[in-house]
């Protein structure tokens, strides 16, 4: 079964992208230029963990492939590799997603109740209304809406829920800087990242969880914190694949073509089963599940 590096290289050469340029690129994402990173893997690149993973996902078909590859293969023929040489930030552009998601559909999540996590800075930059009147938010407000986030009580989960209309979606009326890719593509903030709230265990550390689901662009010093809910609107849950996560080097495809599961990369061991979906979820519907300030960051020894 072809890979989606495979079909990726055969998409862009096919749309006149010169095998001197695509081996360029593919030079680029493994240059050492781009920094280490220590994981379980060993020492390796964000270049070379995409590289890989790419090698073994054969979950994609070719017209996605397609679809999806599209962005990066403009840049590689009106700019060749060199952008990729420089730094890797320009994977962005190959982030987004058709409208109509490929990735396969996964059967048993439809009645469970799902848990997403981010940062309450995360929540900050992105997630209020446009027309709140809070204008910039301030140290001061993060620590106020940090606060109000640790409450329990459900009447004041709802208060503190009410102040966003997608707490795990992109505002509507993004500004520029929060865009991920042109139309036709969605943004990456339009797609929600999950687990079953059943496989977090009860007694959990910030950074237990941070590591259990490998989410390792939350670092030290930043509040985490979970939504739960049922999903019941948008996309179904679905099983990602490399095209969901292109651009993020801790993405890891699971052996099972249907299961796919988060990565433990302070311990090197595979976590809970991980679900895409739409991100919209209404805020009444949702749960919240503090956690608390991250003490270490994931690679901490």
């Amino acid at each position: 079964m072809p890979t989606f590096y495979n079909l990726l290289k055969v998409s862009a050469l096919t749309a006149g992208v010169e095998e001197k340029v695509w081996t360029s690129f593919v030079r680029a994402l493994r240059s050492l230029e781009h920094g280490r990173v220590i994981c379980w893997t060993g020492p390796t690149t964000p270049g070379r963990m995409i590289l890989h993973a790419w090698h073994r996902e054969s979950r994609v078909n070719l017209s996605r492939v397609q679809e999806v590859g599209k962005p990066l293969i403009d840049v590689l023929k009106k700019e060749g590799a060199e952008p990729f040489a420089r730094d890797l930030s320009r994977l962005n552009c190959f982030r987004g997603f058709e409208a109509v998601w490929g990735c396969p559909e996964a059967g048993d999540v439809v009645w469970a109740k799902l848990a997403s996590g981010t940062s309450v800075t995360d929540l900050c930059r992105y997630y209020f209304e446009m027309d709140s009147g809070l204008g910039l938010i301030t140290e001061d407000d993060r620590r106020s809406i940090a606060a109000s986030l640790q409450k329990t009580n459900p009447a004041e989960q709802r208060k503190v829920l009410a102040l966003f209309q997608r707490p795990l979606g992109k505002r509507r009326g993004a500004p520029d800087s929060c865009r991920s890719s042109p139309p036709p593509h969605p943004e990456r903030f339009d797609m929600l990242w999950a687990v079953r709230e059943h496989d977090l265990p009860a007694q959990l550390t910030p950074d237990d969880a941070r590591n259990l689901l490998g989410l390792v662009r939350f670092r030290k010093g930043e509040d985490l914190v979970f939504f739960t809910y049922s999903q019941t609107v948008g996309t179904p849950p679905r099983v990602p694949t490399a095209v969901e996560a292109l651009g993020g080097w801790a993405y890891w495809p699971a052996r099972d073509l249907r299961k796919q599961t988060t990565m433990d990369y302070h311990k090197g061991t595979p976590g809970p089963h991980e679900f895409v979906h739409s991100a919209d979820v209404p805020p009444d519907t949702m749960s919240i599940r503090w956690l608390g300030r991250l003490a270490r960051d994931w690679d901490d020894t």
